[in-house]
This record gives structure tokens, C-alpha cells and sequence, in this order.
């Protein structure tokens, strides 16, 4: 299903049916009651819309633009260039056998994606690089752990590299939409930003368990571990690291996730694990931290539940070139 948020399921739905959203509101919440609250607003809206004969997502055909895309498509296609493609990574199924997955960065000339590819995709294309302009097919959205959209790619996704006649006006400078911002200027709207400021505060870093063939966090009922899409697992962990910034004009707490805090700390996965549930050894790479000098490019949002603006990290540079800095200052 879609994931629609639920305002706008109620809009549409008061849109298409030339109901008001006072109407649609009350017969969602007696579809709840008639199946004694046993789905969420977001799934009875959903009903209602059918038993309405209202198609609330039209069908996809063709090529999306990036900013086009939403949770929930399947079987979609796009096009971009590579700004930032990343190592391959290794992981154990729960039965054992090996997974691989690697992911870039997809932009066109307004917006950008990460694009991730699982497995036997990943021995497919191993000629990708920096630059290359890609048409991905049937691939499947979704939103990762920082809320960001993602396509996933599968053994039945396809990628047409550098096709002929295709994304030449995707110019390499529009590849990796960014800008340099001073933290005073942040507003919590305006995207992909870069940052170059000094490290004054860390926090502890936290792990969490993931579904080591999906990577998606998962739970625990009882004793096992469940992902929603593999059912029980043994789980890896995942983990993500706070840090405030300064750039002189003000302070931004920066979010760090699993790629981006190795990055940070000049430390493997293996290392960094090695402090799960031994947070004493960590104040040393803490330690390590502060005074240091990074640019960080990501996304900057509105973290509502503290009243804060926060910058998530997608690209880290632990070790700018101070001449290049001075010239662009």
C-alpha cells in the first residue's frame, strides 16, 4: 500500500468525492468503530476510498523525476547521474549464506536519491562510477532510517548506463545539489547543504538492531528478533552517533548514521562495534573528536520533538584541505 500520511488520504478522498473533510473524517472513525478499532486511521481511509469507487494513487507509466517520487512505488523508473557512489558491503543471511549490498547517489537537476542494490545486482554492475548517467527500472521506494527516501533494487531491477542520447542536460555540478550555509542561516527547509565547522560536543554512540538482510530495524517480542519482512532473524546492529558543530556564526547538532560515523571516526565497522555495551572505551575516540574539523554535507530538518533543527549526514570529509578552506572563506 502507499504510504500516504494520513491529512492528505483525507483530502483526496474529500477532493474525489466532492465530500467535506469534516464528512470523510466521521466515516473513517465509524469504519474503525464497525471493525473494533482494528487498523489505523490510514487503513480505513483506505477502505472508505474503495467502497467510495475512488482510486486515491494513479497508476505510474513512465519516467519519474526524482522529486516525483513517494513511499510506497513499485516498479518505477528514473533517471539521474551518479554524484557519490559507495563501497560494497558484506553481510550473513539468518541461513548463513553471504549478502552484499551497495548503494550512490542518484540526482537530476532538482533533486536526488540514494539508490540501493542488493546481492546478485550488485555483481551486475560493477563498471558503475562517479558520473555516469543511469535509468534504473522497476525499482521499489522506500524510507530509511533518517526518514529519507531510498529505491531499492532487486534481481528483477535493471540499470541502462550512460544510455545513448539520454541526461546529457544533467550537468556533473547539478549532480549533488548542495551549498555551502553557515549554521546561522539554517531555517530547517532548505535541503541538501554543506557544512564546515568544528566538532564541541559528542554523544554517546547508540546501537540497534537490524535485519541483516534488509538492514531494517528490527523487534523484539519475547526472546527473537522479528523483521516484518523476514520474519525471525539473528540481527546485526546498526548504530548512529550525535555531534554539535560550530561554524562561528552558530551551533547544529549533526546525526551520524552507520557509513557516516566510520567515516567520522576513521574506524571500521568491526572496530566501532567492538563498543556495543562498552560505552567507558568509547570516551576515548570522544575524546579523539573534539576540535576536529569536518565537512559535512546532508539533509537539514526539523527534529519537532526537541524544537531543533538538525543536519543528517550523507557525506563526510574528517580531513578538509585548510589552504582550500582559507581560499573559500
Amino acid at each position: 500500500m502507499f504510504n500516504i500520511p494520513y491529512d492528505e488520504l483525507v483530502k483526496k478522498i474529500s477532493e474525489k468525492s466532492e465530500k467535506s473533510k469534516d464528512e470523510v473524517e466521521k466515516l473513517i472513525k465509524t469504519k474503525i468503530q464497525e471493525l473494533s478499532g482494528l487498523l489505523t486511521k490510514e487503513g480505513a481511509a483506505h477502505i472508505i476510498a474503495n467502497e467510495l469507487g475512488l482510486t486515491l494513487v494513479d497508476s505510474i507509466e513512465g519516467r519519474l523525476k526524482i522529486e516525483a517520487i513517494v513511499e510506497g512505488l513499485r516498479g518505477i523508473e528514473t533517471i539521474g547521474r551518479i554524484s557519490r557512489i559507495f563501497d560494497t558491503n558484506s553481510f550473513s543471511r539468518k541461513d548463513g549464506s553471504p549478502g552484499k549490498v551497495r548503494s550512490f547517489i542518484l540526482a537530476d537537476k532538482n533533486s536526488s536519491i540514494r539508490v540501493v542494490m542488493w546481492n546478485e545486482i550488485v555483481d551486475k554492475y560493477p563498471q558503475l562510477k562517479d558520473g555516469d548517467i543511469i535509468v534504473v527500472e522497476n525499482a521499489l521506494v522506500k524510507k530509511n532510517n533518517t526518514g529519507s527516501l531510498e529505491l531499492h533494487l532487486n534481481s528483477q531491477s535493471k540499470l541502462i548506463i550512460n544510455p545513448e542520447g539520454e541526461g546529457e542536460e544533467i550537468p556533473i555540478s547539478h549532480a549533488s545539489p548542495k551549498k555551502r550555509v553557515m549554521i546561522s542561516e539554517l531555517k530547517g527547509s532548505e535541503g541538501t547543504v554543506e557544512i564546515f565547522g568544528t566538532i564541541v560536543n559528542v554523544f554517546d554512540i547508540r546501537f540497534y538492531e537490524v535485519c541483516p538482510e534488509c538492514q531494517k530495524r528490527s523487534k523484539k517480542i519475547g526472546e527473537s528478533f522479528i523483521c516484518q519482512t523476514h520474519g525471525e532473524i539473528t540481527p546485526s546492529f546498526n548504530y548512529v552517533l550525535n555531534a554539535v558543530l560550530d561554524d562561528g556564526s552558530s551551533t547544529i547538532r549533526a546525526v551520524f548514521f552507520t557509513k557516516e560515523t566510520q567515516l567520522l571516526c576513521g574506524l571500521t565497522d568491526e572496530e566501532l562495534l567492538k563498543y556495543n555495551g562498552n560505552a567507558t572505551e568509547f570516551e576515548k575516540v570522544k575524546h579523539e573528536l573534539l576540535g576536529k574539523q569536518v565537512i559535512i554535507t546532508g539533509n537539514v530538518v526539523n527534529n519537532e520533538l526537541f524544537s531543533r533543527i538538525e543536519i543528517v549526514a550523507r557525506e563526510v570529509n574528517p580531513n578538509p584541505d585548510p589552504q582550500e578552506e582559507i581560499k573559500k572563506l
